[in-house]
C-alpha cells in the first residue's frame, strides 16, 4: 500500500469520526428509549468533585452510548444478525418459534428451595 493510499485512508476515518461528532452534538437528547423500555442518560453536569472522583468521565461514557445517532437502529442491525447468526438468548430473554419470548430463570440460592416449600407445607397444614 502506498504511503498516498494510507493517508487518503487515515483522512477518511478522521472525517468520519469527526462527522459522526459533530453529528451527536447537534442532535437533541433524547429522554427516554421506547425500543429499550427505559431512561437515557443525559448531559452530565461538569464539576471538580466529579472530574476529580472520576465519575464525570463515567457519566459521559453513558451518555455518549445512549446519545449516539441512530443507536435504535444500530442496536436493532445487531439484534437482527445475532438472530440470523443463530442466537436465541438476549439479555436472558429467549427467542422462541412465533416471536414468544420466555425469560431464563435462574437457578434458586443453595436452600431456598427447601425452605420456600417448608413455608408452602405449613401454611397448606395451616388452611383448609
Amino acid at each position: 500500500m502506498s504511503k498516498r493510499y494510507a493517508r487518503f485512508l487515515t483522512a477518511v476515518f478522521c472525517l468520519f469520526l469527526g462527522g459522526l461528532m459533530v453529528w451527536q452534538m447537534l442532535l437533541p437528547d433524547r429522554e427516554r428509549s421506547d425500543v429499550e423500555n427505559r431512561t437515557l442518560q443525559q448531559r452530565p453536569a461538569l464539576t471538580l468533585s466529579s472530574v476529580l472522583d472520576g465519575s464525570y468521565m463515567e457519566d459521559v461514557e453513558a451518555y455518549v452510548q445512549d446519545q449516539f445517532p441512530l443507536r435504535d437502529q444500530w442496536t436493532g442491525l445487531k439484534a437482527r444478525t445475532e438472530q440470523l447468526i443463530g442466537k436465541r438468548l438476549f439479555n436472558n430473554i429467549y427467542l422462541c418459534e412465533g416471536e414468544t419470548l420466555i425469560s431464563k430463570v435462574d437457578a434458586p440460592a443453595d436452600g431456598l428451595e427447601k425452605a420456600n416449600l417448608n413455608y408452602v407445607s405449613q401454611l397448606a397444614e395451616k388452611s383448609d
